[in-house]
């Protein structure tokens, strides 16, 4: 049993970085960080967007590796738990980010009725992060709590 969850840790731990790498590279590619030859531009699709979408890769990512070297090692401490809490707030509020984006443009004059539900679907899941940040900080933050809140 010790061995299939060691090697489940070190699956997710490989897996997590493969994530966190092409996360980080998508967000450099597309803030033209790397040499020119690497990095096009896209028509209609700004380089900030790009930046957000390996942001998302990038963060999911941390969270898988981390994830399972928390597993590996066996030490869950109250500073790891808040920082994955601030890990998967920040990748939902990056996410909707992205639809709420799309719900946005206005591309040939489509109907609002086709961009709402990408805009209710962005506000939805950023909201949705935001409330799971303002629980990790209240958590950091709360006062009279016990030594495990802290």
């Amino acid at each position: 049993m010790k061995l299939l969850n060691g090697l489940g840790c070190i699956f997710s731990a490989l897996f997590g970085g493969i994530f966190a790498l092409i996360g980080a590279g998508v967000a450099l590619l597309s803030m033209h960080a790397l040499p020119p030859q690497f990095s096009q531009n896209v028509e209609g699709f700004p380089p900030f967007m790009g930046a957000l979408f390996g942001g998302v890769f990038f963060l999911v990512g941390v969270k898988i590796f981390s994830s399972g070297i928390i597993q590996l090692n066996g030490i869950e401490t109250p500073f790891i738990r808040i920082s994955q809490q601030f890990i998967n707030a920040l990748a939902m509020f990056l996410f909707g980010a992205l639809f709420f984006w799309a719900g946005l443009q206005d591309a040939e004059n489509t109907p609002l009725l086709v961009r709402l539900p990408f805009l209710l679907i962005g506000a939805g899941i950023a909201a949705w992060g935001l409330w799971a940040l303002s629980g990790a900080l209240a958590s950091v933050f709360r006062r009279g709590g016990s030594e495990d809140d802290v």
